[in-house]
C-alpha cells in the first residue's frame, strides 16, 4: 500500500516509527510476554518489507542488529530477539544486494552460526 501512495515523507515516517517501536520493545528490562514477541517478530518482517526487500539499507545508526544479538546472548533474550533478527533476514531472499558476499550479511550470520 505504502508502493502504491508514492509518498517519500510518508515513506520516511513509517520506517521512523517503525524503528522507535523496535527499539521500545527491545529496550524494555522485563522478560517479553508472548505477545510481545510476536509483535516483534512482526516488526522484523515489517522493516524487512520496508528495507532489505527493497534493496535499502538498515543503517547500524538506525538499528545495530548485530549489537542487539550480542546483548541479547549476554541478557538471555535470544528467545525473542533470533526470530527478530531472522524475520528481517528473510524478507531479503529476493534482493540483488543483500545476498552472499554481501559484507553486512555474512557479518550478520556469522554472529547468529556462532550464537547457534
Amino acid at each position: 500500500m505504502l508502493d502504491r501512495i508514492g509518498h517519500r515523507e510518508l515513506d520516511v515516517n513509517v520506517l521512523k516509527m517503525t524503528y522507535r517501536g523496535i527499539h521500545l520493545i527491545i529496550a524494555a528490562q522485563n522478560e517479553l510476554s508472548t505477545n510481545e514477541r510476536t509483535l516483534l517478530r512482526n516488526f522484523g518482517i515489517w522493516l524487512g518489507c520496508l528495507t532489505l526487500r527493497k534493496n535499502k539499507p538498515i543503517l547500524r545508526k538506525q538499528l545495530d542488529l548485530k549489537n542487539i544479538l550480542l546483548n541479547a546472548y549476554i541478557n538471555g533474550r535470544l528467545l525473542s530477539t533470533v526470530p527478530f533478527v531472522s524475520k528481517i533476514l528473510h524478507m531479503a531472499h529476493n534482493s540483488r544486494v543483500f545476498r552472499p558476499p554481501n559484507p553486512w550479511l555474512m557479518q550478520l550470520m556469522s554472529v547468529m552460526a556462532e550464537i547457534h
